[in-house]
């Protein structure tokens, strides 16, 4: 019996160390799945005619409006677990009790593997049209984010919307059209802006999408003011899981950056009327805008990871109508 007990307890430990040290992948997958399930978020898939979308999930609608987030440029829903985690403490001890039980986080338009046989580059920011196409919003076509929100039916209720890096943009971009249900906006490092970069950027634009391993630790370095010390095969592991993507995110990346639709958000900033918070990291090297927003100190581009409590307080209290110094973008 005993001989037993020690073979079930040896089995998942031997498991472990075989798959940390020849498929650190399989570890990051694992980790981030009990993550996803310890906070309650679970993952959905809904079509729209022959497009899947796959989100997570947690919670039903209530009396307060729900909460819709987006990834940044190669990124996934699961990069907001940690500010889901501590928002949701941090709400719970907020003396409005303003908690988002119903929230969203949706996986960016063909930036899952499930999704991207119906979807080329060019289509993946839908909601940055060219200037010549945004004399009138009720010409627009309708954006991909539009029609994963009816598909879920956020639409019926308020809901506000987040959204960080490219997707601050697309958030950014769809308050301009679609402010109808949305009860405020709050955009981390949006894309779409003309702001100055920094060198690392303007040497290599495509410096953003790792290849190698090197390349991968050089930009956790420069969206991060404190880098975290990851052991190097869970780097590893995150590398074989974005390397994979490379040559898609680099197609991307360049029909995101094409001179006429790049600056759109900038262009069509003065559309949004919703309540709307900006934070940015005080220190991100991606560039920060000559105006007044909410800076975040000691922290790079990736604020939900590096200053996910902070984020988290604003987002409570700006949800909860107490004031925050910030003003549009214009």
């Amino acid at each position: 019996m005993l001989m037993l007990t020690g073979s079930l307890v040896a089995l998942p430990v031997l498991a472990f160390i075989t798959s940390y040290f020849f498929w650190p992948a399989a570890v990051v997958v694992g980790f981030t799945w009990f993550r996803r399930c310890r906070l309650g978020m679970k993952v959905h898939y809904v079509h729209c005619g022959n497009y899947r979308f796959c989100y997570s999930q947690r919670g039903q609608p209530g009396t307060t409006p729900s909460l819709l987030l987006l990834h940044g440029f190669a990124q996934d829903k699961d990069m907001w677990l940690p500010l889901i985690e501590v928002e949701r403490e941090i709400s719970s001890m907020h003396a409005h009790h303003h908690r988002h039980a119903h929230t969203h986080a949706c996986h960016m338009h063909a930036h899952h593997t499930h999704t991207r046989h119906t979807a080329t580059p060019a289509t993946c920011m839908p909601t940055m049209p060219t200037p010549a196409t945004t004399a009138t919003p009720t010409k627009w076509p309708r954006p991909h984010l539009l029609r994963f929100v009816q598909a879920v039916g956020l639409d019926a209720q308020g809901f506000h919307l987040l959204g960080m890096s490219m997707g601050g943009g697309v958030a950014g971009m769809y308050a301009c059209r679609h402010q109808e249900k949305l009860t405020g906006l709050t955009l981390v490092c949006p894309a779409g802006l003309d702001i100055p970069l920094s060198s690392f950027l303007k040497d290599d634009i495509y410096g953003i999408i790792p290849n190698t391993l090197q390349k991968l630790e050089d930009l956790i370095k420069n969206n991060t003011y404190n880098p975290p010390k990851l052991p190097r095969q869970i780097l590893q592991g995150i590398a074989d899981l974005t390397i994979p993507h490379y040559e898609f995110h680099c197609e991307l990346l360049k029909s995101i950056s094409q001179p006429d639709t790049c600056f759109s958000l900038q262009q069509n900033m003065h559309l949004i009327t919703v309540p709307l918070l900006v934070v940015w990291g005080k220190q991100d090297k991606a560039g920060c805008p000559d105006c007044q927003v909410v800076l975040m100190d000691k922290c790079g581009h990736s604020v939900a990871d590096e200053k996910s409590r902070e984020l988290a307080k604003l987002l409570v209290n700006f949800l909860s109508g107490q004031e925050v110094s910030v003003k549009k973008l214009c």
